[in-house]
């Protein structure tokens, strides 16, 4: 996915700009009052005040400007941001869904497959304990028979040789 392109934003101005400008609307003030009639002195006085109100009022609009342009720059940034931000977020959080279904499902397919396979396998369990417990129950009864049968044996063979 190609990240969005930020809109162009208008050149700054910079010190030549600005330098031009305020020597443009000087020179355009001196022929002005010249063309009035005024004297040489005269004129000098009012350029230098005209000038110095006139410089300071078109720094500060050219100021303005410079940093509207930079406000519209830091914006115009910052979207472009936001949009990379927010396109990253889709995009990780689809590869998580798909990556967390699929993990997920193959998981869930293998425990069923374990779970049936031991629900056989305590089937079996539980036959094997029965018969266990049988086996168990004729081995308790075979020692006791033994047992009697060894005694009933003791009795006949070995007492009757016994000397009193």
């Amino acid at each position: 996915m190609n990240p969005p392109k930020s809109p162009a934003a208008e050149p700054f101005l910079t010190r030549e700009t600005i330098a031009s400008s305020i020597s443009n609307t000087s020179g355009s003030l001196a022929d002005s009052d010249l063309l009035a009639g005024g004297s040489r002195e005269t004129h000098n006085e009012h350029l230098v005040l005209l000038s110095s109100s006139t410089l300071a009022g078109d720094a500060l609009g050219l100021a303005a400007k410079l940093v509207a342009q930079e406000m519209l720059a830091a914006t115009a940034d910052f979207k472009v941001l936001e949009d990379l931000n927010n396109a990253a977020r889709e995009r990780y959080a689809e590869v998580v869904d798909d990556t967390l279904l699929g993990v997920c499902a193959a998981d869930i397919a293998e425990l069923n497959g374990m779970n049936e396979d031991l629900g056989t396998c305590s089937t079996q369990v539980l036959l094997l304990e029965r018969q266990i417990s049988g086996i168990e129950q004729v081995v308790a009864e075979l020692d006791d028979y033994t047992k009697r049968l060894e005694d009933s044996v003791r009795r006949r063979i070995v007492y009757p040789y016994v000397t009193k």
